[in-house]
């Protein structure tokens, strides 16, 4: 009898032990503008125009796995290749102007 409480009470621990905790992630992404022909659409290039982040908050059992997530979860949310912005000019040509996003990096705490 005394060994089953034992086996039941390192059982518990242990699941305490690695249980999960809230981890709040700060997801840092690129914004990048893309140039393309306004005749024929060919691609002419593009141009970082800075960066912005989102929060998340994940239930996870380390740092990383909560960074994997949001790293996920960006990728749907942040990401917005090919989102429309208007006509332009790059070097001195007329152009449609794209907005697309890139994450650079997650940070949990």
């Amino acid at each position: 009898m005394k060994n089953l409480f034992l086996i039941l009470f390192l059982i518990l621990g242990i699941g305490i032990t690695y249980a999960g905790k809230n981890y709040k992630v700060t997801v840092t992404y690129e914004i990048i503008y893309e140039y393309y022909d306004d005749s024929n659409g060919s691609y002419m290039g593009e141009k970082p125009t800075g960066t912005s982040s989102n929060k998340f908050s994940f239930y996870a059992e380390t740092p990383h796995e909560a960074e994997e997530k949001a790293i996920s979860q960006c990728s749907s949310t942040c990401s917005s290749s090919g989102t429309y912005q208007g006509p332009g000019e790059y070097k001195g040509k007329k152009c449609k102007v794209y907005q697309k996003r890139r994450v650079i990096s997650a940070r949990a705490q």
